[in-house]
């Protein structure tokens, strides 16, 4: 059998044919590449008509990230603090105190928690 693209026996032609394999006519065309059949292999077309673009994958989103920050309006970052958990009975009730609600981290620190969430936070 001969390759139709290159005039060559189709166990010799590497590049028109995917299967070394002893196949029968019918098989050896399904197995032959679109270039030595002179097939037009075209992808399924989109419902409605649309072309498909390549893109980018999107970033993503470091999911604890979600759940211990805040981008207050003006892009400063909050986050809860620290030293909360446990333990607690060896603080002091100042310490305790000042560790209730939100506190604003540093500029630098912001800087890479906003990298963790590069389309932000909600």
């Amino acid at each position: 059998m001969l390759c139709l693209k290159s005039g060559t026996g189709l166990l010799r032609c590497g590049v028109h044919f995917r299967n070394s394999g002893a196949l029968s006519r019918d098989r050896a065309l399904d197995r032959a590449c679109p270039a030595a059949t002179g097939r037009v292999v075209r992808p399924p077309p989109l419902p409605g008509g649309m072309v498909k673009e390549s893109q980018m994958p999107k970033m993503k989103t470091k999911s604890s990230v979600k759940k211990r920050f805040k981008i207050t309006a003006t892009g400063k970052v909050m986050a809860g603090p620290g030293k909360k958990r446990h333990n607690l009975s060896a603080r002091s009730q100042k310490a305790k105190r000042s560790n209730r609600g939100s506190q604003v981290l540093t500029h630098a620190d912001g800087l890479t928690v906003k990298q963790w969430a590069p389309y932000g936070l909600n």
